[in-house]
């Protein structure tokens, strides 16, 4: 180990002086095309409506009842405390997934595409998305419980 230490510390020594010059040196970047400032731009405001629309969902879910109405239901399949969450759990996701779909169909599928940056399927995009809400899905009901348990047994 000290071996390797040392021989590379005697080949940064060693490096030519002409390598701290060019390093000085700005690399020149080209002038962004019309296309690129456009995909910059529309960019942005996706990005502030996917943040407020990942804070309107869960207030319109909470704030119009069926946030209770879910967890009567996932009362109703669940059974116990942890069949409960997880319940409650797959279908507030699900329903959150669900009315996501049209703002990440077009920010993710039609977007790329309309600037050339995609040629990924319809089917294969779905697929892509569905994949990701299985993993979310599992995750939850794996570990959605933790914080219900550290709730229950805090003073």
């Amino acid at each position: 180990m000290l071996h390797f230490i040392l021989g590379s510390l005697s080949v940064a020594l060693s490096s030519p002086a002409g390598w701290e010059v060019a390093e000085l040196v700005p690399v020149p970047v080209p002038e962004p095309s019309a296309l690129a400032m456009s995909y910059y731009r529309s960019g942005i405001v996706l990005w502030i409506f996917g943040h407020l629309w990942s804070l309107l969902i869960p207030l319109l879910i909470l704030f119009s009842g069926f946030s209770g109405r879910i967890r009567d239901l996932a009362r109703r399949i669940g059974r116990n405390r942890f069949g409960t969450i997880a319940v409650y759990f797959v279908l507030y996701l699900t329903l959150a997934a669900l009315l996501d779909l049209p703002f990440d169909f077009y920010a993710g599928y039609v977007r790329s595409h309309a600037y050339g940056l995609s040629r990924q399927s319809l089917g294969r995009w779905f697929e892509e998305r569905m994949i990701g809400l299985g993993v979310s899905l599992a995750l939850v009901v794996l570990l959605g419980w933790i914080p219900f348990l550290v709730i229950t047994r805090s003073p």
